[in-house]
């Protein structure tokens, strides 16, 4: 069962060379902004277990991919 985990915006240079604002949350010392990934970015995290390894409710999972444009309407690779 998903917990309510606190999403917050913060400003970055997540994957480019200028400042951006980004939803995310604090996971274990980091702070996640891609729930596809795990938390050194260098593994994908399927759509079905993002929920159990993060914790985060599908609604917060959906919000991140949209604020952050992580779907594959922007070039990303979500949606395994």
């Amino acid at each position: 069962m998903s917990r309510k985990v606190k999403l917050e915006k913060v400003k970055d240079y997540y994957d480019n060379d200028y400042e951006e604002e980004r939803l995310g949350f604090e996971w274990e010392g980091f702070f996640i902004t891609d729930p596809t990934t795990s938390e050194c970015g260098r593994f994908h995290i399927p759509r079905y277990d993002v929920e159990k390894t993060y914790g985060i409710t599908e609604e917060q999972r959906d919000e991140m991919i949209s604020y952050n444009r992580l779907g594959p309407e922007n070039g990303q690779r979500y949606g395994a």
